[in-house]
C-alpha cells in the first residue's frame, strides 16, 4: 500500500515594502498534492529589520516560518526529463521511467528521508535484476538491485546538505537496463523503452 501522510499547514507569509502581508493556506490530502494558492489579506507589513523576522525564511518567494518551510518542503515534486506520460492502474497513478529520469524537489536543507514508491518488473530480467541508482549531483543517494516483484516503498536517508544549497534539487533515477514489452513479453504490443514504474516520490524532513 502507498503510505500517505495527511497534512494541513497554515503559513503566514510577510510581504516586503508597504504592501500587505500574505496568508498562504496549504491543505495537503497527500504528499503529492497540488501547489498552495496564495490569498492576500490586509495586515501591517514588517521590515527585514524586525526582530521577529529572524524566525522566518524564504519559501518559493514567500516569507514563512522556518518550521513551516520544513513541513511544506516535501509537498513539491516536479517530474522533468526521461518520463513517459502518467497512466492509471486501478486507483493508482504511475509513471514509467526510461533509462534515466530526473525530477525536481524542494530542498528541505535539513536531514530528511526520501520515500520512493516504485515497482520493477523483475521477471523480465530473469536471474539478474535491474540495478536502480538514485543520485543528486555527484552524490549517490542509493543503488540497489530491484529483484523483488510487486510495488514497494524504499526509504533513503538524506544527510543535511546532501541535496546542495539551492532551494530546489534535481534527483536522477537511473536503471542499468531497460526493456521493450513487445520484445520481452509474449503478446505485448508496447514498443516503449521502459525502466521502472514510479508511483510517487516524497521527501520527509526531520
Amino acid at each position: 500500500m502507498e503510505r500517505r501522510i495527511p497534512r494541513r499547514s497554515f503559513v503566514i507569509g510577510l510581504g516586503t515594502g508597504a504592501a500587505a502581508a500574505s496568508l498562504l493556506l496549504a491543505t495537503r490530502e497527500s504528499a503529492l498534492g497540488p501547489s498552495p494558492v496564495p490569498i492576500r489579506v490586509s495586515t501591517p507589513a514588517r521590515s527585514a529589520g524586525d526582530a521577529c523576522c529572524s524566525d522566518y525564511a524564504d519559501y518559493d518567494g514567500w516569507l514563512v516560518t522556518r518550521d513551516d518551510k520544513r513541513r511544506l518542503a516535501p509537498d513539491r515534486v516536479r517530474y522533468d526529463d526521461g518520463w513517459h506520460a502518467a497512466e492509471r492502474h486501478g486507483d493508482a497513478t504511475l509513471r514509467w521511467t526510461r533509462g534515466s529520469a530526473t525530477l525536481t524537489v524542494v530542498n528541505p536543507r535539513t536531514a530528511a528521508t526520501l520515500h520512493l514508491d516504485y515497482n520493477a518488473l523483475a521477471g523480465v530480467f530473469g536471474d539478474v535484476p535491474q540495478v536502480v541508482t538514485l543520485s543528486a549531483g555527484d552524490h549517490v543517494l542509493s543503488s540497489f538491485p530491484a529483484g523483488a516483484a510487486g510495488r514497494r516503498v524504499l526509504d533513503i536517508p538524506l544527510g543535511t546538505g546532501v541535496l546542495g544549497d539551492r532551494d530546489r534539487a534535481v534527483i536522477r533515477i537511473d536503471v542499468d537496463r531497460t526493456f521493450v514489452p513487445a520484445n520481452a513479453i509474449e503478446g505485448a504490443s508496447d514498443t516503449r523503452e521502459l525502466g521502472i514504474q514510479v508511483y510517487g516520490v516524497r521527501i520527509e524532513a526531520h
